[in-house]
């Protein structure tokens, strides 16, 4: 049987099996059929029913919604591998129309079961071989694949939710987030830095229960009367000596109590901070009872109020915000700095911060950030200057770069800006309304600070 074109009635035409999931006929391409017709044939193959469509579901429907008598059609041998006509499709459908992800997905995840491996299906497809590999995992993933076809989700944000496999009320948030158009990545970061910190924490506790200890899950509150972190504990109220874990444990084991706790790093001599570190915290009970002492244990405490419980809780879910947008921002800012064009008004921006800050007042904390976003050898931070120089002599070319990176790094170095730049806003606002000009998507709490949120409500 050898090839020839016809032209047929299309409602007579089989629709057969597409990698298309979704047809996609727009009013415009109906009439655009209406009146020039099918200009380039449907290719179909003879099967027991009739003519069955290979390629050209989209032109098919379009001319019979338009009510076009007959159509030209390429009748090709019949495929005998399965495989060759997914392949084809997916090469002819992303030349003219790009594929939506889920059918993408689909498709791939298709010849994966026809026994083709991912190296295989990137070679005759020319899908670079890290998206085949992840629209693998996705196609692989019911929550996943659902995910995509429903919600319309990028590749990118559907390998995100991989990451959360088995953690529905976290996938349930990034898909808000997806759906919405903002704060996506930031939000996966939080996510991410929760579960990092839950697990830390996690941790602490079964080295609590190895050790044989009575667990509780947190610090004494400030309120409570009858326990006392031992940190803050004296073995007598003459001389004011420490109480140590070892005078517990000798005089009264079974008032000692342990819970996880997370230290914040603690500064260093250079100007940074040091990683925060997790550990086991302990607290007493029956301190009078064992003549012990505290700062005024005689004194009634006055139980937070529930605004002041609010307020304190706030503080710490913005501070958990901002870190994450940290996090991305910083990567985003990473990026920026590897273009060759930077973004309209930098020099502004650099200029502004030369006369605001001098240079030469520049710690160690600046010096890391420095470092971080031009891709600087880290040695000593105080001698950064002398890593920075010969980096420029080096490329000069890049100077504008260098330039602003001084700049960003000055600004993400400042004091504890990279947890509590929130509550410098003086600082952060103009920073951030600069950075979304640029093209950076602000995180909740970023807009909160840049102002945008009150300025579109206004």
């Amino acid at each position: 049987m050898s090839e020839s074109i016809e032209r047929v009635d299309p409602s007579t035409l089989i629709i057969a099996a597409n990698v298309r999931t979704e047809t996609k006929i727009s009013k415009e391409f109906v009439a655009s059929i209406k009146q020039h017709g099918v200009k380039v044939p449907i290719t179909v193959q003879r099967v027991d029913e009739g003519l069955a469509v290979i390629d050209g579901q989209r032109r098919t429907l379009a001319a019979v919604d338009a009510g076009v008598v007959d159509v030209p059609v390429f009748v090709v041998e019949p495929l005998s591998d399965e495989k060759v006509r997914i392949v084809d499709q997916l090469i002819v459908n992303d030349q003219r129309e790009s594929l939506g992800v889920s059918e993408s997905v689909a498709a791939v995840k298709q010849l994966e079961l026809f026994g083709m491996s991912a190296a295989a299906i990137a070679k005759k497809t020319g899908y670079q071989r890290k998206v085949v590999d992840v629209a693998l995992q996705v196609g692989g993933n019911d929550v996943a694949a659902a995910a995509v076809a429903e919600h319309d989700l990028t590749l990118d944000q559907a390998a995100v939710l991989l990451e959360f496999d088995g953690r529905p009320a976290i996938v349930a948030d990034l898909i808000v987030a997806a759906t919405q158009g903002r704060g996506f990545e930031h939000t996966a970061q939080r996510h991410r830095d929760d579960l990092e910190r839950e697990a830390k924490l996690a941790a602490v506790a079964d080295e609590i229960r190895e050790k044989g200890l009575a667990l509780i899950d947190s610090a004494p509150a400030y309120e409570d009367k009858t326990m006392y972190a031992l940190e803050h504990v004296y073995a007598s109220e003459k001389g004011h000596k420490p109480l140590t874990l070892e005078m517990v444990l000798e005089q009264a084991p079974q008032d000692l109590f342990a819970y996880p706790v997370r230290r914040s790093g603690a500064w260093t001599m250079e100007g940074g901070r040091e990683p925060d570190t997790y550990g086991i915290g302990y607290a007493v009970t029956h301190v009078a009872e064992n003549g012990w002492w505290v700062y005024g244990m005689g004194e009634t405490k006055v139980p937070l109020t529930d605004e002041e419980k609010a307020a304190k809780k706030a503080e710490r879910e913005t501070t958990k915000d901002w870190t994450a947008a940290s996090t991305v921002r910083r990567s985003w800012l990473h990026e920026l700095l590897q273009r060759k064009t930077l973004p309209k008004g930098w020099e502004l921006l650099v200029a502004a911060h030369v006369i605001e800050t001098s240079m030469a007042s520049y710690a160690g904390g600046h010096w890391m950030a420095i470092a971080e976003l031009l891709d600087l050898e880290q040695k000593d931070t105080w001698s950064m200057r002398s890593v920075a120089t010969p980096y420029l002599q080096q490329h000069p070319a890049r100077a504008p770069q260098i330039l602003l990176g001084l700049a960003l790094g000055g600004i993400e170095g400042g004091f504890d800006f990279y947890k509590k730049g929130w509550q410098s806003p003086d600082t952060a606002r103009p920073y951030l309304v600069t950075l979304q000009a640029w093209g950076y998507e602000l995180s909740d709490v970023e807009a909160r600070v840049a102002g945008i949120e009150e300025a579109a409500a206004a």
